[in-house]
């Protein structure tokens, strides 16, 4: 039984529309969980000063792992992994972990000492005991970089193996793991078991994503010190542009966020909760199609199949709009309930 299950888990799914139909049904689902985890919030803390720190204490862990999609950005590693035989598989996945690890080790550490001075100057409403929990926060909480970073290289394997129903659960058991740590860390451990349920989320993002492989090939976490700096050029230079993308949104992030802490106490919980709703389409609908279609793509130039490259890349964007139109407007319909 228990066979059949992880068979089916990972069953590479070859057929565009499929695959995206499963992404979709999971993402769904996905985003159903992250309701009942702001639901829960709500329920339990309300729009005050514990979710303002909680919330607060994402942004500067979040900047970091956009910066480290210089080394894990799926979209570099797809592509440089769809081309190659396994062993040249291998010994780019052992590269970019090698560099990875260096650079999200040192910038960690660095965070770490650095955050008593941060949190004071990037949300200067905070109060001195908002400050101590957003410090104690964004301290555990720089775990989970790391280990979405390693789940991200994880991803762009499981994606060029199209086994994308493992894909799909990560973000799952991530949401079931933050909540959790309400359910279940905060009532032990007060303020801080919030943190550590994201760190647990993180985890198993990263667990599920991870355990395929071990039996996929052995090469995967061996560096080559003769290639690296050549793998690592490879994978920085094209994942440059979506660094700089993601690290420019995240500092517009935090300049909201500060400026929200100067307002009324809530008003960061109330920024999240609403970015977190207006996020949900893109997910479902938006995510699904592209993470089904990067593989293929990256694929299709390998081969310089250029003409079915554009044919897959018009079948998607109907698709795509086809979806999105009905549900931007059910969401306007419905946006007061």
């Amino acid at each position: 039984m228990v066979k059949r299950v992880l068979g089916a888990m990972t069953r590479p799914i070859q057929g565009l529309h499929e695959a995206a139909y499963v992404l979709a049904g999971f993402s769904i689902l996905s985003q159903v969980l992250a309701l009942v985890r702001d639901r829960t919030f709500a329920h339990y803390f309300g729009a005050g000063p514990v979710l303002d720190a909680y919330f607060a204490a994402f942004k500067i862990p979040d900047l970091l792992f956009a910066f480290l999609t210089l080394f894990v950005s799926s979209f570099a590693l797809v592509p440089l992994l769809s081309g190659k035989e396994k062993k040249a598989q291998g010994i780019i996945i052992g590269n970019v972990l090698f560099a990875f690890g260096v650079s999200a080790l040192f910038l960690t550490a660095l965070l770490w000492f650095a955050m008593p001075y941060l949190i004071p100057v990037i949300f200067p409403g905070f109060n001195s005991a908002m400050v101590a929990d957003t410090v104690l926060l964004s301290r555990i909480m720089l775990v989970q970089p790391m280990l979405l970073g390693l789940s991200s290289i994880a991803s762009s394997v499981v994606q060029v193996l199209r086994q994308f129903v493992i894909y799909a659960l990560a973000p799952i058991l991530y949401n079931l793991g933050i909540i959790g740590g309400v359910l279940f860390l905060y009532p032990q451990y007060g303020i801080q078991g919030l943190a550590w349920g994201v760190v647990v989320g993180a985890l198993l993002h990263v667990t599920v994503q991870t355990l395929p492989l071990l039996s996929h090939t052995h090469t995967f976490w061996k560096p080559s010190f003769a290639s690296l700096k050549s793998s690592i050029i490879d994978v920085a230079l094209p994942s440059l542009p979506r660094a700089l993308a993601l690290s420019s949104q995240q500092i517009l992030m935090i300049v909201f966020v500060s400026i929200a802490s100067l307002t009324v106490t809530g008003a960061i919980a109330a920024l999240s909760f609403s970015f977190n709703l207006q996020s949900i389409p893109l997910t479902i609908i938006g995510v699904s199609y592209a993470a089904v279609i990067f593989p293929a793509l990256a694929s299709l130039v390998a081969k310089k199949e250029h003409v079915l490259f554009m044919r897959e890349v018009w079948a998607s964007i109907r698709h795509v709009v086809f979806w999105t139109f009905p549900a931007i407007t059910l969401m306007i319909i419905l946006r007061a309930q």
